[in-house]
């Protein structure tokens, strides 16, 4: 976590000299297309894609899906009663987008953004200590974020380092341990921070 959060943090640095080889007219691209490379080698998938609803493109409103293997650090970070063996999987995430890209920076496309997510997502727990017991469980989230689009190919093609706050809601399960029925079993917790990282296309 500590390395993520380091190379995010160069990314923002970063960001003045990337800045300030951009020159020309901005392009009116209104389309963004975006994937998390981290969850293809989780194994799973990413891919937002969102359009800019007003003149100067700046208000992006989109679809967010992502389906991934968990890695064993978020495990425990994300989840109670999960050990960071227990096989666990992020199902399906389907969330509605919206972005707002701060023109701080007028002469270029490289700025920083504000928006959040709205949706749902599907998780499959095998507990190894119980027998490989399997759980599913679901829940709502919305997801405030900040970041900063990089552009590191003309207006095209951008990186994408960025801060979220999840929130979880509206938890359902099919746990059942008939011999501690006190037991709440796998849950995920109300709120957690997650850095991100992403590449996308302006087109």
């Amino acid at each position: 976590m500590k390395k993520i959060n380091a190379l995010l943090l160069l990314a923002l640095i970063a960001f003045p000299i990337v800045t300030s080889a951009q020159d020309g007219e901005i392009k009116d691209r209104p389309w963004r297309l975006e994937i998390e490379p981290v969850s293809y080698f989780s194994p799973g998938w990413s891919f937002l894609a969102s359009y800019g609803v007003t003149k100067d493109r700046n208000l992006h409103v989109g679809l967010y899906t992502i389906g991934v293997k968990m890695p064993g650090f978020l495990k425990t970070a994300m989840f109670d009663d999960i050990d960071a063996d227990d096989p666990l999987r992020m199902n399906f995430q389907l969330a509605a987008s919206v972005r707002y890209k701060i023109p701080v920076f007028k002469e270029t496309e490289s700025n920083p953004y504000i928006g959040t997510f709205l949706g749902w997502q599907t998780y499959n727990h095998k507990d190894i200590s119980n027998n490989n017991q399997e759980t599913n469980f679901s829940n709502m989230f919305i997801t405030p974020h900040v970041g900063y689009e990089i552009y590191v190919y003309k207006q095209i093609l951008y990186l994408n380092p960025s801060f979220r706050v999840v929130y979880e809601f509206n938890r359902n399960s099919d746990y059942n341990n008939p011999s501690d029925p006190s037991d709440l079993g796998p849950r995920i917790k109300d709120w957690l921070w997650l850095p991100s990282f992403s590449i996308g296309l302006r087109l």
